[in-house]
């Protein structure tokens, strides 16, 4: 997917360039911006496959995800200041712990 995104980004960009070298600038512009987005959308794409291949590499599943995190002290955070701050300390001390993961064994405690 990130090398087709990349192919894209790519082709608008030239074709971009083309129209804005004939005095098309409204098309140019719109190809031009049609890059940037390609190309954000792969690096994005490609960090969160990055981060979930190394999630999958240090946990096996979420049980160990569990074990691993001081639940007394997540419970406390989540009881006191709501479940998103808890769940924003539980990120910050496990990054790789997919969002939704993280909310769930958050909200589990």
């Amino acid at each position: 997917m990130r090398t087709t995104l990349w192919c894209g980004a790519v082709m608008a960009f030239f074709l971009s360039l083309s129209l804005l070298l004939r005095g098309h600038l409204a098309a140019g512009v719109v190809f031009f911006f049609a890059c940037i987005i390609c190309c954000g959308s792969a690096e994005v794409g490609n960090d969160r496959q990055r981060r979930l291949e190394r999630f999958h590499q240090r946990f096996s599943s979420l049980d160990e995800v569990r074990q691993a995190v001081d639940a007394s002290t997540l419970r406390r955070i989540r009881d006191e200041n709501g479940v998103a701050v808890a769940v924003r300390t539980l990120k910050r001390q496990f990054p790789e712990v997919p969002l939704a993961e993280a909310a769930k064994l958050v909200k589990e405690l």
